[in-house]
């Protein structure tokens, strides 16, 4: 497969916040007891204990939201967008903020896994369009093998993997942030599941495995987008999923949604 074309997709920078805890100190002594009159016998005092550090909690960090709409939490929560609604997230592990236009619905919003789709449901059940934000805990092995942690160079063992057909590397930018991206779908003759997909890529709150769960998956006829970005220390993978017959539009769609995602950065104070 031909590598995709680099795109740029700029938003504001982000800061890092910083807390530090205090220590708080405690001390004391022994020394010769009233029953004890001869100098001899007199216990001499000891050092005083080391003091024991007491870290001051850590206070999670707050965002400004202002004038945007929250996601409703939980799994299979359904919520439908607006046209010209700026929505966010707390729930998921790094807050964001999207403007995904009207039309798309809210699936799942936990830590490890926040889901849109749009489009009427195909025949199979699975939406026209999927875009899955998920921070990797685990990977399904192909052909039912198990479970795994997930890699190090995960878009790399995607490559890897001998039912999937991507493409190579390529670099992205997303909310600002530098990232990586490959493309692609199934190869012919895949082992798929029971519900005809692969599944691939899970979060530590999902249901993972070879069949069902929240999780990263493409199915025959898809076109997915894995889009890799790390934010504030923790991985983030951005899956983007439509029909493959139809890329032009399908890339269209992926552009348009990304335009519109941020992450804030968090509040002094």
């Amino acid at each position: 497969m031909t590598a995709p074309t680099v795109r740029s997709r700029a938003e504001g920078p982000l800061a890092l916040l910083v807390l530090v805890g205090g220590l708080a100190a405690c001390s004391g002594s022994t020394g010769p007891t009233a029953s004890t009159p001869s100098p001899a016998a007199a216990v001499s005092a000891g050092p005083s204990p080391t003091p024991s550090a007491r870290p001051t909690p850590t206070r999670a960090p707050s965002f400004d939201f202002a004038g945007a709409t929250a996601l409703i939490g939980g799994t299979h929560r359904r919520l439908e967008t607006e046209a010209g609604v700026t929505y966010y997230t707390d729930l998921f592990a790094i807050p964001f903020t999207i403007r995904p236009g009207a039309g798309w619905w809210v699936e799942n919003n936990i830590r490890t896994l926040t889901s849109f789709e749009r489009g009427p449901n195909s025949p199979n059940g699975n939406p026209v369009y999927l875009v899955q934000f998920v921070v990797p805990t685990e990977v399904v092995l192909p052909a039912n093998a198990g479970l795994i942690p997930a890699p190090v160079d995960l878009l790399g063992w995607l490559d890897g993997r001998p039912d999937l057909l991507l493409s190579a590397p390529s670099s992205i930018t997303v909310a600002g942030i530098e990232g990586s991206m490959v493309e692609g779908g199934l190869r012919a003759g895949a082992a798929l599941n029971p519900e005809g997909g692969l599944n691939l890529i899970c979060g530590e709150l999902s249901e993972c495995g070879w069949e069902g769960g929240q999780l990263i998956g493409v199915g025959p006829g898809g076109l997915i987008e894995f889009v890799l970005i790390d934010v504030r220390g923790t991985r983030v993978i951005i899956a983007l999923s439509g029909p493959a017959a139809k890329a032009s539009t399908t890339q269209k769609t992926f552009d348009a949604f990304l335009k519109t995602f941020a992450f804030p950065a968090p509040q002094p104070g």
